[in-house]
């Protein structure tokens, strides 16, 4: 393992992240998360605010990772089962 490489980086390369989606007044989106602290994205659809709140959350998992520093225990590695609940626009 690398210096500096937190174990629980390494052994996971997927992870479960709950976002909180707002739709703000004029349209925009905003994304936060409480399984991952600090990560904030807004984007003018749904499809690209979770697509900034992803590339966001590898930022901030590779900055964690880099530091050596364990990630949230709110941040969990993704299960090889799992349900996604999404929305479709009619």
């Amino acid at each position: 393992m690398e210096t500096g490489v937190s174990k629980h980086c390494v052994d996971a390369g997927e992870y479960r992240l709950v976002l909180d989606i707002e739709h703000l007044p004029g349209g925009k989106y905003l994304a936060t998360s409480k399984s991952l602290p600090g990560l904030v994205a807004q984007g003018d659809t749904l499809d690209e605010t979770i697509s900034i709140a992803q590339d966001v959350a590898k930022q901030i998992i590779a900055v964690h990772c880099e530091r050596g520093k364990p990630l949230p225990r709110t941040l969990k590695p993704l299960p090889s089962h799992f349900e996604i609940k999404t929305a479709v626009a009619i």
